[in-house]
């Protein structure tokens, strides 16, 4: 029997987890509630008192008058149904920022008073009613995957590194960079989105089976989807090891060691004086902050999609270090599952980056099958199943025809449901069995010779690259 024959296709496709509305409403709805809080509480205050006090004046000539005419301190639930109308607002539009305005205005229609006594209620509606109605239409093909390998935190270590400095000034960005991009991405209208809100899967009553879809994605006018991935987000012990102790050192390249999370994301990093800092050195907990201070950066708690190779463990993590004793290692698995659990409840994508960093373009059906077998027996136990392949060094399979054969049907039996490839300009295809998706590699290679990729998303001049200067 040969290879193809032999890893022929599964046939039912793979649901992606979702965050439950509730974790999504804690997670990134709540900062901007507290501030919301404060302005509506006012805005409430103010109507109210001017409700209790529409009556005129005992010496004008009294009219015929409404219910909101009369005074609402006449009936005894208006405190109550107050208190309420400002807790449905704030709700609401915490819900609006995120670009759900049908959720927005079913939690406005939940009100269980009479609305005509608080007409900031029906302002709020039908604000949310207009906005949708002209909301633009957008397709997986119009969206840019803009995708980063492991942000630079120290370049004054990186780009003068004896054994990788080129490297590094080629294939990555620093911090500042991305931050820069960031910001000129928020200014420019986009709003960044996941896989989630472009494909999924539905029963095929022909075929008998679920089978991949592609869906629309609506936004207000002026605003654009758009994705982030991050790739090689190992922390390499290359990059932070001088020395070979196993140790980030001060002598290294620069970059974070490490992904924490403590109810909020952060890195490790070891400074050029030998001293620990603890803060925001890669993209995590950098976009987390962002979106904090932007929480309609984000499109329904949209997150970035977070790739990485399995020979040099994930995110900081040795879990699959021979030399380490067995509670080390133990420590560095559960260590590895708590930070994975929580960028999944975060929103957060993770996909493979092949086990070895390898290019499946140049290999055969049997080479990539050695490579994820490693991943699946070395990784995947401690993280749990993937299925989202990210191709490392440009490695795809395939040109634009549909996927066939041998190759795919190895890394369709892994689990993957959703490729990666790199190009200049969006593109996707879907199939009922998978989707592909491309990335734009944002490399200071690429941002130096083709800014013409990147127009209209940000504008090179802007980001003050020291370095080309």
């Amino acid at each position: 029997m040969d290879m193809q024959e032999a890893n022929a296709p599964m046939t039912r496709p793979t649901r992606r987890r979702r965050r439950t509305k509730l974790q999504i409403f804690k997670e990134t709805y709540l900062p901007p509630i507290i501030l919301a809080a404060t302005i509506v509480l006012i805005l409430v205050f103010i109507i109210g008192g001017a409700i209790k006090h529409r009556n005129p004046p005992a010496e004008q000539p009294q009219e015929t008058t409404t219910t909101q005419e009369i005074g609402p301190t006449e009936d005894p639930r208006f405190e109550l149904w107050e208190k309420e109308a400002v807790q449905l607002i704030i709700e609401a539009d915490a819900l609006a920022r995120n670009y759900d305005y049908d959720g927005a205005i079913a939690v406005l229609d939940r009100f269980s008073g009479d609305a005509n006594l608080f007409p900031a209620l029906a302002a709020a509606r039908e604000k949310y009613v207009e906005i949708r109605r002209n909301m633009v239409a957008w397709h997986a093909s119009d969206v840019p995957n803009l995708s980063f390998h492991l942000l630079i935190a120290d370049p004054a270590r990186a780009f003068v590194n004896k054994d990788y400095g080129s490297s590094y000034k080629k294939n990555f960005i620093t911090i500042t960079e991305f931050e820069a991009i960031l910001q000129q991405l928020y200014d420019n209208g986009y709003v960044l989105v996941s896989l989630d809100h472009f494909y999924g899967t539905e029963f095929n009553s022909t075929s008998g089976r679920d089978v991949f879809i592609e869906k629309e994605l609506l936004l207000p006018e002026g605003k654009k989807p758009i994705m982030i991935t991050e790739t090689n987000t190992n922390y390499y012990t290359y990059m932070i090891d001088s020395n070979g102790d196993g140790k980030a050192d001060k002598n290294a390249a620069g970059f974070a060691c490490k992904l924490y999370w403590d109810g909020n994301f952060y890195n490790e990093l070891v400074n050029a004086d030998g001293s620990i800092s603890y803060g925001a050195y890669d993209l995590v907990p950098i976009l987390e902050n962002f979106i904090a201070a932007n929480p309609d950066f984000s499109y329904k708690g949209a997150r970035a999609t977070i790739a990485f190779s399995g020979y040099d463990g994930v995110l900081g993590y040795r879990i699959n270090d021979k030399s380490l004793n067995e509670s080390d290692l133990q420590a560095e698995r559960e260590g590895a599952a708590t930070i994975v659990q929580a960028l999944r409840d975060a929103g957060y994508d993770l996909a493979c980056y092949t086990f070895g960093n390898v290019n499946y373009g140049s290999k055969d059906a049997a080479g990539i099958k050695t490579d994820i077998d490693k991943w699946l027996d070395q990784i995947t136990p401690w993280i749990g199943e993937l299925d989202i392949l990210v191709y490392a060094k440009d490695g795809e399979i395939g040109d634009t025809e549909m996927y066939s054969g041998a190759k795919f049907n190895v890394l369709y039996n892994a689990g993957f449901r959703y490729f990666m490839g790199t190009g200049q300009t969006p593109w996707n295809q879907v199939d009922s069995l998978y989707v592909r998706h491309n990335r734009i590699n944002v490399t200071g290679s690429n941002l130096q010779k083709h800014p013409d990729w990147f127009a209209g998303m940000f504008d090179l001049s802007r980001i003050a690259l020291g370095r080309f200067q």
